[in-house]
């Protein structure tokens, strides 16, 4: 594993050794039963919940989501750096206030991928929209 930047230094090349180095995360291993302490056992029937703590544990430690997009079923695209889509006042779009992912490994490869809140439930065929094709 690659050591911290110094203070002040440049953030590790890519998003792989920024997620994989325990020293810049509070909690980088967490276990199974530490996630479901967080998300909840009914989770499948609350994804409002999910949704929140998945946001408060992407702070945490490193979190990657698996997704299939409809209508790209022979690739699985794996998501991390989870983040509420910035809304802009003056140009609303269909992905204000959706958490957005991140796919990729390099920063200047990496796309964003947009989640409904739905797709935070247990449930399957849930739909992402992929800012920029709007």
């Amino acid at each position: 594993m690659a050591a911290p930047p110094p203070a002040g230094g440049l953030p590790p090349a890519s998003f792989h050794a920024l997620l994989t180095n325990a020293s810049l995360w509070d909690a980088s291993v967490p276990t199974y039963t530490e996630i479901i302490a967080s998300v909840g056992e009914d989770s499948g029937h609350n994804s409002a919940a999910v949704r929140a703590s998945t946001l408060a544990m992407s702070a945490r430690f490193p979190l990657a989501f698996v997704f299939v997009i409809d209508g790209d079923q022979d690739f699985i695209y794996v998501g991390h750096s989870p983040t509420v889509y910035p809304a802009d006042v003056r140009a609303t779009s269909p992905f204000d206030d959706k958490v957005t992912f991140l796919i990729g490994n390099q920063d200047s490869d990496v796309i964003p991928l947009t989640v409904e809140d739905s797709a935070f439930s247990r449930t399957a065929a849930k739909y992402a929209l992929r800012p920029g094709n709007r």
